[in-house]
């Protein structure tokens, strides 16, 4: 409904075996489109935080090819709130280009 209405859709998720598989049916069942969701990004988030649990079992990122196998390389989950500043300012970031024009919805 919202994206109906001209709201702009963007998911982002853990990236674990789990986060993958949800962004990848959210992203096919909704117009919503990826945020933060690309390999440079969890190599980014992986740099800064390396010791995370195993990310499970990984399948295909169709949005991004090379992800799924630098999460195996590196052998680590990054979950959301290790990116939540970055994911928060983003969000003030969109906030003060769009003013009040309209809002644009994150899925998370």
């Amino acid at each position: 409904m919202l994206a109906d209405h001209g709201a702009v859709l963007r998911y982002h998720g853990d990236f674990d075996g789990e986060g993958i598989r949800t962004a990848a049916y959210v992203l096919d069942k909704t117009p919503a489109r990826p945020w933060r969701m690309t390999a440079a990004d969890y190599r980014a988030a992986d740099a800064r935080n390396p010791r995370g649990p195993q990310p499970g079992r990984i399948t295909e990122a169709p949005w991004d090819l090379e992800l799924t196998g630098v999460m195996a390389e590196h052998g680590t989950a990054v979950v959301e709130e290790l990116v939540a500043e970055a994911l928060l300012q983003d969000l003030a970031d969109m906030a003060e280009q769009r003013g009040p024009s309209g809002p644009t919805f994150t899925l998370s």
